[in-house]
């Protein structure tokens, strides 16, 4: 039961806003299949717990990675350490075709 408890603290705090998982990029206009596909599988696993994830196969949670994307942007300079910029809340991030 441990275990359990730690994987669903750990999906607890991902979702506070620094990570999402997702399987949409680009402002929701593009959908990511190997993303779409690694929550479909975590979703079907969970069928029976207790044999899958909380059992011997317990790196079906590793399904998830693709999803998973940062919601937050760190600025750093030569030496690596942080550098405060000023932004406006809204602007969006995620950008395509550079």
């Amino acid at each position: 039961m441990l275990h359990a408890v730690r994987i669903s603290q750990g999906m607890l705090h991902a979702g506070k806003g620094l990570v999402s998982i997702s399987p949409l990029n680009s402002n929701k206009l593009i959908t990511n299949i190997p993303a779409l596909s690694g929550i479909i599988t975590m979703l079907f696993s969970c069928l029976n717990v207790e044999e899958t994830i909380l059992g011997i196969q317990n790196y079906y949670l590793f399904y998830l990675t693709p999803s998973i994307k940062p919601r937050w942007l760190l600025t750093l300079d030569k030496e690596c350490t942080p550098v405060k910029l000023q932004m406006k809340i809204g602007n969006e991030v995620d950008i395509v075709g550079i």
